[in-house]
């Protein structure tokens, strides 16, 4: 029974530092998933400024006068190589998303592994002290029996 409450007391320690170990790995995926979030917001401007800039070197282009052409032309490359860096680093954010949710669960089967095993010891520690119960009652009903007959 010494054993089986040591046991416990071991594994209670391992699923608190598997909780813990499972927090921190879900606060990192939080992390890279506000960060993708941020990403994909600049994304989304970088494109609008690109559409907006090749909305207006077209018109210039149309246009008698093409002082602003270069200028524009900068503008547009600009925008268009944010745009790209951008989308770079949002395709980077989803590989490093997609591996850290891989974390996740494998720190979530431990903290279950560890919980089931906990399980297991509760389970066997219960039924030694429902012997050990029933073994000291059938021991007091044979000594009161006894004194009895005598």
């Amino acid at each position: 029974m010494k054993a089986l409450k040591s046991k416990i007391k071991k594994t209670d320690l391992l699923i608190r530092t598997r909780k813990a170990q499972l927090d921190q790995e879900s606060q990192k995926l939080t992390v890279i998933r506000n960060h993708k979030i941020s990403q994909l917001a600049q994304l989304k401007q970088f494109q609008e400024s690109y559409m907006n800039g090749v909305s207006s070197l077209n018109i210039e282009r149309q246009s008698g006068d093409r002082l602003k052409l270069s200028t524009l032309e900068r503008s547009v490359d600009y925008s268009k190589s944010q745009w790209y860096q951008c989308l770079r680093e949002v395709k980077e954010l989803e590989l490093q998303e997609k591996a850290q949710i891989s974390q996740v669960l494998v720190a979530q089967r431990n903290l279950k592994s560890m919980e089931k095993m906990q399980e297991g010891y509760l389970t066997n520690l219960q039924s030694e002290v429902s012997k050990s119960e029933q073994k000291s009652l059938d021991e007091m009903t044979v000594l009161n029996f006894s004194k009895r007959r005598d």
